[in-house]
């Protein structure tokens, strides 16, 4: 038998067969599927069971320059409470409502100065009128529906009680020991100031309801992924109160990302916006510092950011546009302290 002719004609076939087989691979590679196109949602189009209630709210409310509200979720259930506030007074309290069994339901009357302080690390609301020489304060945290009094304090100090120094806790008398210790197991600087981020206008109400608790679902998972990194970043920077916010300056339908830096005057914002390059998604920072109190306000009518610090109230714009006729709306909200910057909200906004 003729070895070496068996063996060169099994050599011959294995070469035929992987080439065959090679062309095959390369045959399927090229019929491979692309990956689809990120699905684009709209922000106005997202809907929830809350805002047809809250809306009848809002539309029967008595408006006037200086009544504002806002919507943040103050009991960490996945749906925003709507608070109602009037007007700016230091006596002005806020209405707080929450929605339940498919309706608006009214919590109670909570702050000062159209304002509360949400504590999101013990979901708590604080609550505190600090008079010429006296200070009332209250802690809440929401039960069934219903704003519960977790602890209510009282100080005096004025001369009105000849100079002596009058504490109470839950209107019982304390001693100063037991006073301090109660108040500070409830004090933390990790507080979000709540009551006043929109304007109580059509438009305001509009936008709030419609487009700005709809961001979350408007981003796509990069987008997401560009925005948390950037976020951790900044926890690693030891800043005592940061904050972030999603907020449309463009008009792209993707909202920018705002870090704010704490609360003070001093205190400033970053913007990040999300550009494309040659198709690919990647973050760009909009060059500067803005704000003052770690805010930005934002004109819903004009599309238009601007924001105060100690020099004045000053504009800026991401669209190019000319701001030599600019007229306020009126109708605005603030931006850039919506979540406290911790892992927690890292994950539950854009996770």
């Amino acid at each position: 038998m003729n070895y070496r002719r068996i063996t060169a004609a099994v050599t011959a076939l294995a070469a035929v067969l992987s080439a065959a087989s090679c062309s095959s691979v390369k045959e399927k590679k090229k019929v491979s599927t692309p990956e689809p196109e990120p699905v684009t949602i709209a922000a106005g189009s997202v809907e929830f069971e809350w805002q047809d209630a809250y809306s009848s709210i809002l539309s029967g409310a008595e408006s006037s320059e200086d009544a504002r509200f806002d919507l943040i979720d103050l009991n960490a259930d996945g749906t925003p409470e709507l608070i109602l506030s009037l007007n700016s007074d230091e006596s002005a309290t806020c209405t707080i409502y929450t929605f339940a069994d498919g309706a608006a339901v009214t919590l109670g009357e909570a702050g000062s100065s159209g304002r509360v302080e949400y504590i999101p690390q013990k979901n708590l609301i604080h609550s505190l009128y600090v008079g010429d020489s006296f200070e009332i304060g209250e802690y809440f945290e929401i039960t069934d529906s219903t704003l519960v009094s977790d602890i209510k304090f009282f100080s005096s100090y004025g001369m009105d009680n000849g100079g002596s120094l009058i504490l109470e806790i839950n209107d019982e008398p304390a001693e100063r020991d037991d006073f301090d210790e109660q108040v500070a197991a409830y004090a933390s600087e990790d507080s979000i100031e709540a009551g006043r981020r929109y304007s109580l206008t059509a438009s305001a109400v509009d936008y709030a309801l419609k487009y700005s608790e709809g961001w979350t679902a408007v981003l796509t998972a990069s987008q997401k992924q560009l925005y948390s990194e950037k976020l951790a970043d900044y926890l690693e920077i030891d800043y005592a109160n940061a904050a972030f916010d999603l907020c449309d300056f463009n008009g792209d339908n993707i909202p920018e990302l705002i870090v704010s830096t704490g609360t003070y005057d001093a205190d400033i914002c970053r913007v990040f916006t999300i550009t494309d390059d040659n198709g690919h998604e990647m973050l760009s920072e909009v060059t500067g510092d803005f704000g003052g109190y770690g805010v930005i306000s934002y004109d819903i009518d004009n599309k238009l950011p601007f924001a105060e610090n100690a020099e004045g109230v000053y504009s800026f714009d991401l669209t190019g546009a000319d701001l030599g006729s600019y007229s306020p709306s009126g109708s605005t909200m603030v931006c850039g302290r919506r979540f406290f910057l911790s892992t927690e909200n890292i994950a539950s906004v854009l996770g």
